[in-house]
């Protein structure tokens, strides 16, 4: 038979054999253009019942279909159709970004559907990768040049693939080589989603150790309660961000839950909220905010007086009011915010 076919065909008695793989595209393709073919494992081949009719209309039809369709394999062996293919790149300031529309064009993404986002230094919010998360439903198929252009950090990227699998959804990255469509890659979404958790409480541990041993090499266990600093602030927002409580971290850092709050509008989910607002340069920047506003009040300086006359010095109420120039009321009130 003629080579030009799409496929390497050979005769048999009364079969022709067809050189086309046994994927999951060839596998509905020919159930839906020749239903009697069945594959042969042995020579690899199609085999085609055939009564000497000319057979290229059917490759061609075959090939057609084969190449159009976007078919994976469910966790039972069943084939499923996939829904759409989005493509996603992402480039600093500095970075063209020719490399990976390319990429994402060349594995047959039109570009309606490539989404692209240009951030700065400063900048690590995601417009279009959240549009383009946004408009991805069940079956559909989220194409990247490569995994680090989903997330600047562990966390950002295992926040990213565990929304895509609750819609359903599939993700591949063209340079790893892992697609999630497949069933040999059904479980990569979770097995990172573990890493991430493992890592955040790895840091959690790690920093609450850290902290503690920074605490009793200073010789500061125990005793007053210490001036809340731009320090200070930005130790308790990393805690905060690793998980930690206002109880674990104002035991920690050495201070009271009212005056975290005091001084942190909002408390944790403020730091938070500003995390998922904006990564880390908009904690920064509510920190910043918050050590300016520290900086020109002498609050705190005056509550840790009080509360280090009352505690280690053991002086009474009046003696305080006396030292400080503090009526008694404001001293009973410092007093009791230290002890909560």
């Amino acid at each position: 038979m003629s080579q030009d076919l799409p496929y390497f065909s050979r005769i048999g008695k009364g079969e022709l054999f067809i050189s086309a793989p046994n994927d999951a595209e060839h596998i509905i393709a020919f159930q839906e253009v020749i239903p009697d073919a069945t594959y042969d494992n042995i020579l690899e081949e199609w085999r085609v019942p055939w009564d000497g009719n000319d057979i290229a209309p059917y490759l061609d039809k075959i090939s057609k279909i084969a190449n159009q369709r976007n078919v994976t394999r469910t966790h039972d062996g069943k084939i499923s159709t996939l829904g759409v293919t989005y493509g996603y790149a992402q480039v600093s300031e500095d970075e063209g970004a020719e490399v990976q529309i390319d990429a994402l064009r060349q594995h047959g993404i039109p570009d309606d559907n490539i989404f692209l986002d240009k951030l700065g230094p400063r900048n690590s919010t995601r417009p279009k990768l959240d549009d383009c998360l946004n408009k991805i439903q069940a079956g559909d198929v989220l194409v990247v040049r490569d995994f680090n252009r989903i997330g600047r950090s562990l966390k950002q990227f295992v926040l990213a693939l565990r929304e895509i699998k609750e819609k359903g959804a599939y993700i591949k990255s063209l340079d790893e080589e892992i697609d999630t469509s497949d069933p040999y890659f059904s479980k990569f979404i979770e097995f990172v989603g573990y890493a991430g958790d493992f890592e955040q409480k790895a840091v959690g541990i790690r920093t609450k150790a850290g902290l503690k041993a920074a605490v009793q090499k200073a010789g500061r266990v125990g005793g007053r309660k210490r001036l809340i600093t731009k320090d200070k602030v930005e130790m308790m927002a990393t805690l905060f961000l690793n998980g930690m409580n206002i109880s674990e971290v104002a035991k920690l850092v050495g201070v009271s839950r009212a005056a975290i709050y005091r001084n942190i509008p909002g408390g944790p989910k403020a730091i938070l909220d500003a995390y998922q607002t904006g990564g880390q340069p908009a904690v920064d920047k509510f920190v910043n905010t918050i050590s300016e506003k520290l900086a020109s009040t002498k609050y705190d300086s005056l509550q840790e007086k009080v509360v280090y006359l009352h505690k280690i010095k053991k002086e009474t109420i009046q003696n305080i009011s006396n030292i400080t120039g503090l009526n008694i009321k404001t001293v009973r009130q410092y007093i009791q915010d230290s002890e909560q």
